[in-house]
């Protein structure tokens, strides 16, 4: 069987797919939660308890957060806790664990670095990849120093680019909180800004900067209620659609193969296509600066009209975007006006006072102007 689809069709083979299971799985955990009764609600964790750990200056505090209800549990400086005040914090934490779905650690706005990035829309695959080696260049940190997470806030079609929201906080403030929390018997489920700080309004869509090392897998009971259910779709799923999901899985299977053989080829033509538009991007600005600026034989052609015959030029000089003039003239004074009635010079002054020559009797000069663009504009 020869099968014969673009990247393009196989991505949104895929898409419709996890959107149909992801449906389905909403209905069916929908319908089966609604008719739970509240207190195995609570037992299994699936109410929207949590708890939120945030940090002010030098004190954690602890604080219970429920629909209904927010209550500080614990409270105490970071410096100054004592063994004894850590297994208070443990023993009401320990209270309150069972009831609690997350535990969020809450980072003040001074510990967290966010930035609005704008990228090529060819990265949007690889975007944590091209974010870490570019660390450097986009923060003072390398991506050694820091935890990270990004969103994709816009796409631009017209320019081929992505708007992307990054934010990162330093590894080592971040490993020594953890580790501070840990004596307190708490592991968060998350790390993210505080919510005052946070640019998305909407929770869930907030980096997290959790460290992949402290991220927990989640306990038997808040597996209990999706296991079960995954195991009912799934025996349901086996008697209904067998043979349907057989043949997709063994199309799948083929495509796949056919995508992994041709992605480094894919790859690779990325990589170049984002070379050649950065190449062209420097090379159209460099353009453009030197469309903006005079050149030395226009500078030189427009002195030459512009100074009388009777003035004498000892030295040229052309810092960047000025003239500077040495020499003797009959009238230096009256050089003032003729430079400043030049299209390409404006601002012309003295230097230096203005002298004269015992032998010949002429001025001297130092004379200074600013050099404009062809147009008449500043470069």
């Amino acid at each position: 069987m020869n099968v014969s689809l673009s990247l393009a069709d196989l991505g949104r083979l895929k898409a419709d797919g996890r959107q149909l299971l992801s449906r389905f799985w909403c209905w069916w955990t929908a319908e089966i939660v609604a008719a739970m009764p509240s207190w195995l609600m609570q037992f299994l964790g699936s109410g929207e308890s949590r708890l939120v750990v945030a940090q002010q200056n030098d004190r954690l505090s602890m604080t219970l957060v429920r629909p209904d209800e927010r209550r500080k549990i614990a409270d105490f400086d970071r410096d100054t806790v004592t063994d004894a005040d850590l297994a208070d914090v443990r023993s009401a934490v320990d209270a309150v664990r069972l009831a609690c779905r997350r535990i969020d650690l809450e980072l003040p706005r001074g510990r967290v670095l966010q930035r609005k990035l704008r990228l090529p829309a060819g990265t949007e695959e690889r975007l944590g990849q091209v974010l870490g080696f570019e660390m450097d260049r986009f923060t003072p940190f390398t991506r050694d120093q820091v935890y990270f997470d990004y969103r994709v806030s816009g796409r631009d079609a017209p320019s081929g680019t992505l708007s992307v929201d990054l934010t990162l906080t330093l590894r080592s403030y971040l490993d020594g909180l953890l580790k501070q929390l840990e004596s307190c018997g708490i592991r968060p489920t998350a790390v993210r800004v505080a919510e005052k700080f946070a640019r998305e309004a909407a929770d869930s869509s907030r980096a997290d900067l959790l460290p992949e090392a402290y991220r927990p897998d989640l306990r038997w009971r808040a597996r209990a209620l999706p296991l079960g259910l995954a195991a009912i779709a799934l025996a349901l799923l086996a008697a209904t659609v067998a043979l349907p999901v057989a043949h997709r899985a063994e199309t799948l299977s083929e495509l796949e193969a056919q995508v992994r053989a041709i992605e480094p080829d894919a790859l690779a033509a990325a990589e170049l296509r984002d070379e050649i538009a950065s190449v062209s991007g420097q090379a159209a600005f460099f353009q453009a600066r030197r469309s903006e600026t005079p050149t030395t034989l226009q500078m030189l052609d427009e002195l030459t009209r512009v100074v009388p015959d009777d003035t004498w030029v000892s030295r040229l000089e052309l810092p960047s975007g000025q003239v500077r003039l040495h020499g003797e003239s009959e009238s230096a004074s009256s050089l003032i006006a003729l430079m400043e009635a030049s299209t390409m010079l404006r601002n012309a002054r003295f230097a230096s006072p203005v002298t004269k020559n015992p032998r010949t009797g002429n001025d001297r000069f130092v004379i200074e102007a600013e050099l404009l663009a062809p147009g008449g504009a500043a470069p």
